[in-house]
């Protein structure tokens, strides 16, 4: 008896905030749900500072450093209580609501599938999706080739709404799953393939679908706050005493993005250091496939923790010089004139390092 009391009681609760939930979501004139490979943070916070010019918005992103920003304009940090769970999702609605905001742009902090579509459509209930591109990343969760990828990201695409994504291989396959979804698709012309202007486009796209003038969008973007770990090129002094180039893109992640930014590095001799994470092996495994048999005759220092693992895999790539060091300042010895690039991962080693770099302050945006 006692048990059966408790699972009404549960089911009670659970009706009771599913009730709360949707009286909050009325409130929002529109709810604008990020999904896609990269640069999901970075147009979440270009939307929320151009929207900010005319709307009352409430933001939250799952970047580097998982963060809100209150309808005010001040960034705070989101504590969590073990890992995170998208019933975090529940909580920030609640927030945005209490805060009286009138547009609520949430980052997708779900990967796999079934968990996207349930935060999208079942929590957040957005008129207004995003799906920024589609690149390798999440493959043991997402699917093994682009065409499974894209169809997981297409779980996010509203019902009944609109969902802007720029034009690449995939708009087929989106748009054809927004009609389904009984849902506008608007194509986002003139994406560039490096990534800042990528982010732009869309976010500038939704911004004047949703009334903003060109003066307005240029207004929110001058006072734009990046997030912790942007691509950013510093200059390191070596232990001999001059100074090398040292490219952070440890935050971009998937070896197609990595390629791209690369293009524009303008250097002959460059090196890698490889940010190994243990929870991200499908990540080591994709830039050992489809980055690295692109540098065959590179160096790549590898640090992170169990990098053994990491060693193994990116020895079967033929030429490559794999050194495993303990930290970052053991690649301190490089020749003059050379270019590190940090790949892979932030978390851990590498976003040590990018502390340290900006407290010297020796930094220049690429």
């Amino acid at each position: 008896m006692f048990y059966v009391i408790a699972f009404c009681l549960v089911l009670i609760i659970f009706f009771l905030e599913n009730l709360w939930i949707k009286h909050c979501r009325l409130k929002f004139l529109h709810v604008i749900h990020v999904n896609g490979i990269r640069g999901k943070t970075t147009v979440c916070r270009l939307l929320d500072t151009m929207l900010r010019e005319r709307y009352r918005v409430f933001t939250k992103t799952t970047g580097t450093d998982p963060q809100i920003i209150g309808v005010d304009g001040v960034q705070r940090p989101i504590r969590r209580r073990g890992c995170a769970n998208i019933r975090e999702q529940l909580r920030i609605i609640c927030r945005a609501y209490k805060e009286n905001a009138e547009i609520l742009i949430v980052e997708c902090m779900a990967v796999k599938p079934l968990l996207q579509s349930v935060s999208a459509h079942d929590m957040l209930s957005a008129d207004i999706g995003i799906i920024t591109n589609v690149r390798y990343d999440h493959i043991l969760e997402m699917g093994d080739t682009l065409d499974e990828i894209a169809k997981s990201l297409c779980n996010t695409i509203p019902k009944n709404g609109y969902i802007f994504s720029g034009m690449h291989d995939h708009t087929f396959q989106i748009m054809q799953r927004s009609l389904k979804n009984g849902s506008v698709f608007i194509p986002v012309c003139g994406c560039e393939e490096e990534g800042e202007s990528e982010n732009y486009a869309i976010a500038s796209s939704v911004a004047r679908f949703l009334g903003l003038s060109k003066q307005q969008i240029d207004s929110g973007v001058s006072k734009l706050i990046q997030d912790f770990g942007t691509s950013m090129e510093y200059k390191v002094t070596t232990y001999g005493g001059y100074s090398i180039r040292f490219l952070n893109l440890f935050s971009v992640n998937d070896p197609q993005s990595t390629m791209m930014h690369l293009r524009f590095a303008n250097a002959s001799n460059t090196f890698f250091l490889y940010n190994d994470r243990v929870d991200r092996p499908d990540r080591l495994v994709l830039f050992a496939r489809k980055f690295f048999p692109n540098w065959q005759d590179a160096t790549v220092f590898l640090v992170g923790q169990h990098n053994f693992y990491a060693e193994r895999e990116l020895r079967k790539v033929n030429g490559l010089k794999i050194v495993r060091v303990r930290c970052w300042r053991e690649c301190l010895s490089l020749p003059e004139g050379s270019l590190l690039v940090g790949i892979g991962n932030i978390k851990g080693a590498g976003y040590e390092m990018i502390m340290e770099l900006n407290s010297r302050r020796e930094e220049s945006t690429i």
